[in-house]
């Protein structure tokens, strides 16, 4: 192989350190970032600002913890040493902790690398701990590598002499050079044309000015004045012109004279211009925007507030996470039993208010976030009424209950979606499990004769009332689940029909009718329930302290699997009939019972999987017929937990029989989905109710000395 060839395949760092240098430099002149940082104001203003932002980032020390949340070290000689960076008698520093990183973040900004040098290692037990850093500029280090290419050691120029540096000994803070990641890039290499342009204007406009100054006004008298007239004239004009007290005041001329202004020229609109884009260009490199520096013209403030969080975002974030990287990985090793240790910061970079604004108006219209927790993010008081702790759901702002902070959990409640539900409470008021004995309390105050139990259960629970309120709540979940049937059933249809042509007037009143039917059903089913525990009550002879304790058990088990079949099986009915009306309405002329088939379908409807009937006619069931699942006409032990779709049977009979497979996959997928999202809402609903409920009942029930 020629060797120029194997030449061009070595790596450029390789090279430099190895074509008879004593030492790898900077791969940028150093010395010229300094001068440019001394010239140029925007660069000035760019350095200062980051690195003023950056060191006042409280820096942390944290332990990490196998089977617990990391923890923070609050004192450790890492950190004393960072605090007392350049100790020196009587307690003083050269440089305290604040100027010593700013003086880094100096560097690494101008050099794109800093280096900190440690010194004044402990002996014993303390196993070399540095006491002392030192900042080294970037402008006198040089990396030798040896044969293996890793670093044998720094070499540090300074007065005149080259002093030989333990790799151990120095941190190295860098952006890696692509073209050398030995040493760090310099930002400034970037911007330089920037920088020298901004210098050219300046120096232009100043040696223009020096060599042919330019006044603004030019005054021609028509009659020739004598040396001491003009002498005498100028000095008038200065006196009683000139100033800026002397300003808007009308000019009196001795004699004739034309007035003459300077009009500004092409040049000196050229300058500003190119001033404008240099800074523009070298802000743009430093990703400073404008308003940081003091430049608020123009500027709301939504806007200087979106400025500062980009600025702290994209800023000093990344400036920072790298500072502390380095540190951890090239600072602490240097201290015994550091393994499990690491540097980490404290969070300093602003919310985005405008996107907390939307995240919280997003979460509260899904009723996930109560209004006193969005009040709490943003610093508000809380308001000190029953309502602003509970969710509202977004149908028509109704007030949703928080969960029931220790409800009694049904083990089985993840399986009960259809066939296994031998644990649960029927809606015909028979309650599975045992009656338990209510144990008379040790209280004294329990025995109080005027602790008595009520007679009926229509002393504490009105059951109209609770019909008319529970039908209310139920009737936009069931609304939104009719619509999502009829999206469901547009599915893929080049002339879908408009919504408006199936949900109309009839359609709503069928739906609230079958609310409040529903409603009446469950409310009959928790009446029969308290009506059981208040016998239980009067048999075991307690008072209303074991009788309010077994009913909140009770609404335990409502808010928990009773909530999730309400909510699963009224949704099941509700999609399919909006479905089906639809099919209907598209000309379909039979319907197909699909089921979700996973093991956790009935017998019956694993059965009646793929059964196929006239669109007018019922389907039929082991427990029954039904036009649709979860049709309300079906017996409870074929509806309750169902998760079957119907379908249009005519494209299952296409001559693709691939594409109706297919299509049948897609609308299965597409039922649970819609099923899901709506049913989360309901069943949240429905616990919010059923606690409503209990804390009415309790109120009641419990007289004010209890």
């Amino acid at each position: 192989m020629p060797e120029s060839r194997a030449l061009e395949q070595i790596p450029a760092p390789f090279m430099a350190a190895f074509g008879g240098l004593a030492g790898m430099p900077h791969p940028f002149k150093p010395y010229e970032s300094l001068n440019y940082y001394g010239d140029n104001l925007w660069l000035y203003a760019c350095i200062s600002i980051v690195s003023q932002e950056a060191s006042r980032v409280k820096l942390k020390l944290m332990k990490r913890k196998k089977n617990a949340e990391d923890e923070g070290v609050p004192e450790h000689q890492a950190l004393s040493t960072l605090r007392r960076p350049m100790s020196i008698k009587e307690g003083r520093s050269i440089l305290t902790s604040t100027q010593f990183k700013q003086l880094l973040f100096k560097y690494i900004l101008l050099n794109g690398e800093g280096y900190m040098l440690l010194d004044g290692r402990m002996k014993g037990k303390f196993g070399g701990a540095p006491t002392r850093l030192h900042p080294l500029m970037p402008a006198f280090v040089l990396e030798k590598l040896n044969a293996q290419y890793e670093i044998e050691c720094y070499l540090y120029q300074a007065a005149g002499s080259q002093i030989e540096l333990d790799p151990l000994d120095v941190v190295h803070f860098k952006d890696p050079d692509p073209k050398n990641w030995y040493r760090g890039h310099s930002p400034v290499q970037s911007a330089r044309f920037a920088l020298d342009s901004h210098k050219e204007a300046d120096e232009f406009n100043y040696y223009r000015l020096l060599n042919r100054g330019v006044p603004d006004l030019f005054l021609s008298p028509e009659n020739k004045m004598s040396p001491e007239e003009q002498k005498r004239f100028k000095e008038q004009w200065q006196q009683q012109y000139a100033g800026s007290r002397n300003g808007g005041k009308t000019v009196v001329f001795p004699t004739k004279m034309g007035v003459t202004g300077v009009q500004t020229t092409t040049a000196d609109m050229q300058y500003e211009q190119l001033k404008n884009l240099s800074k523009d260009e070298i802000l743009a490199n430093f990703r400073i925007p404008i308003e940081m520096l003091g430049k608020t013209d123009s500027q709301t403030r939504a806007n200087a507030e979106a400025s500062n969080y980009v600025f702290q975002r994209f800023t000093i974030l990344p400036l920072i996470e790298s500072f502390v990287d380095t540190l951890t990985n090239d600072y602490l090793p240097a201290f015994p039993k550091s393994d499990d240790l690491y540097f980490g910061f404290e969070e300093f970079v602003p919310q985005d208010l405008e996107d907390k604004r939307k995240t919280t108006q997003t979460l509260f219209g899904i009723g996930a976030l109560t209004p006193n927790e969005g009040r709490v993010g943003f610093g508000l008081d809380k308001l000190e009424i029953p309502q602003a702790d509970i969710p509202f759901v977004p149908f028509n702002v109704t007030p949703l209950a928080a969960q029931n902070p220790n409800p009694v959990i049904d083990d089985d409640v993840e399986a009960d979606l259809e066939g296994d539900d031998t644990d649960e409470t029927d809606d015909d008021g028979e309650r599975s499990a045992k009656k338990k004995s209510l144990k008379r309390s040790d209280d004294p105050a329990s025995d109080d004769p005027s602790d008595e139990l009520p007679a009926d259960v229509s002393e504490f629970f009105d059951k109209e009332k609770e019909t008319s309120i529970l039908a209310l709540l139920t009737v936009p979940f069931l609304l939104e689940a009719f619509r999502r049937g009829i999206d469901l059933a547009n599915q893929g249809a080049t002339d879908p029909v408009p919504e408006e042509d199936i949900f109309n007037a009839n359609v709503r009143k069928a739906i609230e009718e079958k609310s409040l039917a529903m409603s009446a059903k469950a409310v009959q089913t928790t009446e029969d329930q308290l009506r059981e525990v208040l016998l239980q009550a009067h048999d075991d002879g307690v008072g209303v302290r074991g009788l309010a304790s077994e009913i909140n058990d009770l609404y335990g088990e409502s808010m928990g699997y009773r909530s999730l079949r309400i909510a699963r099986t009224e949704i099941t009915g509700s999609i399919n009939d909006g479905a089906m009306q639809t099919y209907a309405d598209k000309g379909y002329t039979a319907k197909m019972w699909s089921t979700t088939m996973d093991g956790h379908e009935r017998d019956s409807h694993g059965q009646a999987n793929g059964q196929t009937v006239p669109m007018d006619e019922p389907f039929h069931l082991a427990g029954g017929d039904g036009m649709f699942p979860g049709d309300p006409s079906l017996p409870i032990e074929e509806i309750a937990n169902c998760r079957c779709v119907i379908q249009p049977a005519d494209s299952a009979n296409s001559d693709d029989s691939q594409a109706a497979e297919d299509r049948q996959i897609k609308l299965n997928q597409l039922f649970l989905r819609y099923h899901a999202d709506v049913e989360a809402k309901f069943r949240t609903a429905i616990v919010g109710y059923f606690q409503r409920e209990r804390g009415a009942i309790v109120h009641k029930l419990t007289p004010p000395n209890l």
